[in-house]
């Protein structure tokens, strides 16, 4: 199983090239994540509950942006890919996610873009000190 956490504004297609070519040679799931990060919404929007609508309107988007990522991969390799899109701190979610849910990698593009910003060295520090997984940087292309 292999997550890939994206910023779905800003997705390189070299990298989901290298990462589903990666799943495809290795009988592996594919999930995309996409998190949203609180800090850059407007502050009446910061309020994350179901009940609020703008946050529901951003999880679709969010939702509607990966399936349409996923349908892309999926015309190159028959592969089986799955999608979430959560709300919080970009490392911490990631981590979380990958042990939740038992992930046997975490790829990252590297410089990590999240919601149009590239991750900083603490955020990029936390998902490689508590990944309970190896964790694979890809390179800039």
């Amino acid at each position: 199983k292999v997550l890939m956490p994206l910023d779905v504004l800003q997705v390189e297609k070299y990298n989901l090239e290298l990462v589903s070519t990666f799943c495809y040679q290795h009988f592996a799931t594919l999930t995309l994540m996409y998190v949203i990060d609180p800090d850059i919404m407007p502050r009446r929007f910061r309020v994350l509950n179901k009940s609020n609508i703008e946050v529901m309107k951003l999880i679709k988007i969010g939702k509607n942006q990966l399936n349409e990522i996923a349908m892309n991969i999926r015309s190159n390799h028959d592969i089986i890919i799955d999608n979430i899109v959560q709300i919080g701190d970009e490392g911490k979610e990631i981590c979380d996610f990958a042990v939740k849910k038992r992930y046997n990698l975490i790829v990252l593009p590297s410089p990590f873009l999240i919601n149009h910003k590239m991750l900083t060295h603490e955020e990029s520090m936390t998902i490689l000190r508590h990944a309970p997984c190896p964790v694979l940087l890809i390179p800039p292309a």
